[in-house]
């Protein structure tokens, strides 16, 4: 997921800061490692198309067996009470209410998506 950020972002010039913070590594199911990335891949192409950010923040904490991830751009945001022509945030919410997780994005300056996946 980091990884993925890092080599589609940095070669546009976005800068890419990653906070994490985990007690002890977690493996992670097939499931929820294929969901994870495309969500994920989902945020950066739409940070890369639509945004106009210079740079990006990822949380990632595991707390209470819950995997936490947070990710905000400094963009231009958008107003989010909109239909939208995509079907990426539809796609990506989905996915992570797929994995009984939860799902909150907020659009002012920039956009912060905060999802929770539960791993147990």
């Amino acid at each position: 997921v980091q990884s993925y950020h890092k080599d589609t972002l940095l070669p546009h010039g976005i800068a890419v800061i990653i906070d994490k913070k985990l007690v002890k590594p977690q493996k992670l199911n097939v499931e929820i490692q294929r969901n994870l990335f495309l969500i994920c891949k989902e945020v950066a192409n739409n940070i890369l198309k639509y945004a106009k950010a210079t740079e990006v923040k990822m949380i990632i904490r595991i707390e209470k067996n819950w995997l936490l991830i947070q990710i905000t751009d400094n963009g231009q945001g958008f107003d989010n009470s909109l239909e939208t022509e995509g079907n990426g945030l539809r796609n990506m919410k989905n996915r992570i209410e797929q994995l009984e997780g939860t799902f909150e994005l907020h659009s002012v300056s920039g956009v912060r998506l905060r999802f929770g996946i539960p791993l147990t």
